[in-house]
């Protein structure tokens, strides 16, 4: 059963007059010359349907010392590129993300999609609260972070962490838990994300890949006592 699924406050606003949907159009954003940022542009070449957003700044609870605030935030469209975005139990969502998050989960998609999955399952994106015993903002406070929880194929086949990963070997017996392992292999690989967390990194990712873009990281955690790249944060 998930043992850690985090809501957040979702409190947020497109900007006035936005509308991007695989196309470019102005919008007004706060404290700008109704210029939206190259990464909007990029996104929408890419093929990507989003809604520019404005998300507004706030602190986790207790720490009026800490802010959340989300870069060049934008409401993602499922299906993405082809993907549907859905929560854990299957119901449709338009996930908030910093563009830069938007961008690297494009490259996600585009990873999986020629193995059959045209759906991802995921615990959320924007959390706003500091990383436990820190004085630092998770990644999920700038909603540069996603948790996985699987994925779905186009033969109805669905691959979940909780269900198909293998724990801490690298000789797989299913046809899930091989698939889940190799793609964290490439998105790590493939500098996709700066950190993945699996569920060998812990209990509290037991259901979930952890994937964020942590500023000069490049970290997996896939087998007790073999990492590669720094040692990360507890998220």
């Amino acid at each position: 059963m998930l043992n850690d699924i985090r809501t957040g406050n979702h409190s947020w606003a497109p900007y006035p007059s936005a509308s991007l949907s695989c196309s470019y159009s102005p919008a007004s954003l706060p404290e700008a010359d109704n210029e939206l940022p190259d990464c909007y542009l990029e996104l929408s070449e890419r093929g990507v349907a989003f809604e520019p957003a404005y998300k507004e700044p706030e602190h986790p609870d207790g720490r009026p010392d800490l802010t959340c605030e989300v870069e060049d935030a934008v409401r993602l469209e499922s299906p993405m590129l082809g993907v549907e975005l859905l929560y854990y139990e299957g119901s449709p969502t338009r996930p908030l993300a910093s563009c830069e998050m938007a961008l690297a989960l494009a490259d996600t998609l585009e990873d999986v999609a020629p193995y059959g999955v045209d759906r991802l399952y995921h615990i959320d994106t924007y959390n706003c609260r500091a990383i436990a015993n820190s004085d630092n903002i998770s990644q999920h406070g700038y909603a540069n972070a996603i948790d996985i929880y699987g994925f779905g194929f186009t033969d109805g086949t669905i691959y979940t962490l909780i269900d198909d990963w293998e724990h801490d070997t690298t000789s797989f017996s299913t046809d899930g838990g091989e698939f889940l392992y190799t793609s964290s292999r490439r998105w790590y690989d493939g500098y996709i994300w700066n950190t993945i967390l699996t569920p060998n990194y812990n209990v509290g990712h037991d259901n979930h890949f952890h994937v964020d873009l942590a500023p000069n990281a490049h970290y997996i955690g896939v087998n007790d006592g073999r990492y590669w790249g720094p040692a990360p944060y507890a998220d």
